[in-house]
């Protein structure tokens, strides 16, 4: 095909295929529906929907390219007004069947590190929510949720909003089942909240239907061992250095 030529699908020439302009243009009455460049980039108006297990492949790169393997660049001024009603810039629906076993993990982050600078860090996700504008509202970074609807008809055996898990067999300097920084990366000065500045709050935000907790922070686990209580409970308040 010759550049500026094209080939019609249909008797009213309405679906066609052009090359021009350095790319390949599948067009409905004139506007593009698909294109691919000579870069190999990709675009399609209606989005990707892919059947089946699909898979990115982005390696051997070295030197310094930080490129992103994939980049979702989202800019919008919906209008949203009802209660629990958002926008998800990216959104991952699973669903395990009746019949299905075993775990399940909806969404998963593996980062491995081979070559760690010393002082540098491997980090395996890290949500970044930036104020902007007029800088109302409120703003979370991560805000994991369990919903145990009601009427079921087993028990379920735990709802935690969030589990940490470590393993460390070789040294380490620190270890920190939770460890939350107090940071000043710009070198500015920190404004503290004026009703409420706490490394760690307990809140609820309804007065009805029995919300709460029977026990704010609790060690160990009472149908398991509890010998390692000895080391869990203990409390250390360091002032200086």
């Amino acid at each position: 095909m010759a550049v500026g030529q094209s080939l019609s699908f249909s008797q009213t020439n309405d679906r066609t295929i052009q090359y021009t302009g350095g790319a390949l243009h599948y067009q409905v009455s004139g506007t593009d529906m698909f294109t691919i460049n000579d870069s190999g980039n990709l675009s399609a108006l209606g989005g990707f929907n892919s059947i089946g297990i699909s898979n990115f492949t982005d390696t051997g790169r070295s030197g310094n390219s930080n490129a992103a393997s994939i980049n979702i660049s989202n800019s919008e001024a919906l209008n949203y007004t009802a209660s629990y009603v958002t926008h998800y810039g990216m959104l991952l629906n699973n669903t395990e069947l009746t019949g299905g076993t075993g775990d399940r993990i909806g969404l998963s982050s593996i980062q491995t590190c081979q070559a760690t600078l010393e002082g540098k860090s491997c980090v395996a996700d890290a949500p970044l929510v930036v104020s902007a504008g007029t800088n109302l509202g409120g703003y979370t970074a991560s805000n994991p949720k369990v919903l145990i609807p009601s009427s079921l008809p087993n028990l379920a055996s735990i709802a935690a909003g969030q589990e940490i898990d470590i393993e460390t067999y070789s040294l380490v300097n620190i270890r920190n089942g939770l460890r939350i920084a107090d940071e000043n990366l710009s070198g500015g000065t920190i404004t503290h909240g004026s009703v409420e500045d706490s490394a760690i709050t307990i809140v609820t935000d309804t007065t009805t239907g029995n919300p709460g907790f029977n026990v704010g922070i609790q060690f160990g686990e009472i149908l398991k061992d509890i010998s390692i209580l000895a080391n869990s409970c203990r409390w250390y308040f360091i002032t200086s250095v």
